[in-house]
């Protein structure tokens, strides 16, 4: 994806936009969720800090890394997404060793380490967007290991699913979205407007 200064994908009933930080309503909630004809509005935010309208007509998130912000934004399902920053380091077989499944930690230790930082990047991802879907403050490392060892293009869950999905240049994203069995995650895909 190019450099966009405002785009819109849409993943099943989640649109994602992609703001640059120079636009200028980049952190403004009210001129995103406007399209939607949702005012300035009533928000609340739960225990641990995740927004959302009181009458819970529309369910949205944001993350925002490097230079660009991401919002999901759903009428039907609650949402979350994370973006990372390729160039972003962290001590990735640390947080590995701490938090997720040993079978993951293995095959990051396996990879060269370009493909280990995206693969590592790609755990985290999925793991912060299903965290914001959830609208908790962490996982225990427990829950994390069981999520999954597999994680591909997409993770099935019982309620919800998480997918990499299409990024500016230099990142990562991930969109979790609270699914049923009428809309699992695998049925999902990516149209542009």
């Amino acid at each position: 994806m190019a450099r966009p200064h405002e785009t819109k994908t849409t993943y099943g009933s989640a649109d994602i936009y992609w703001a640059h930080q120079d636009h200028p309503h980049a952190n403004d909630w009210p001129y995103w969720l406007q399209k939607y004809g949702i005012g300035a509005g009533s928000f609340e935010k739960n225990e641990f800090g995740k927004p959302h309208l009181v009458t819970r007509e529309l369910h949205f998130n944001r993350s925002h890394s490097g230079n660009y912000i991401a919002y999901a934004v759903s009428k039907t399902h609650e949402v979350g997404i994370d973006i990372e920053y390729l160039e972003r380091q962290r001590n990735a077989e640390g947080i590995l060793q701490k938090f997720f499944h040993p079978e993951q930690l293995n095959i990051f230790r396996r990879l060269d380490p370009k493909s280990a930082h995206i693969y590592f990047l790609q755990l985290w991802t999925f793991h912060e967007a299903l965290i914001k879907l959830r609208g908790i403050s962490a996982y225990s490392p427990s829950e994390v290991r069981e999520l999954s060892t597999q994680i591909d293009q997409r993770l099935e869950l019982s309620d919800a699913g998480v997918l990499l999905i299409e990024a500016p240049d230099n990142y990562i994203a991930a969109l979790a979205i609270a699914t049923t069995a009428r809309t699992p995650i695998r049925s999902i895909n990516n149209r542009r407007d």
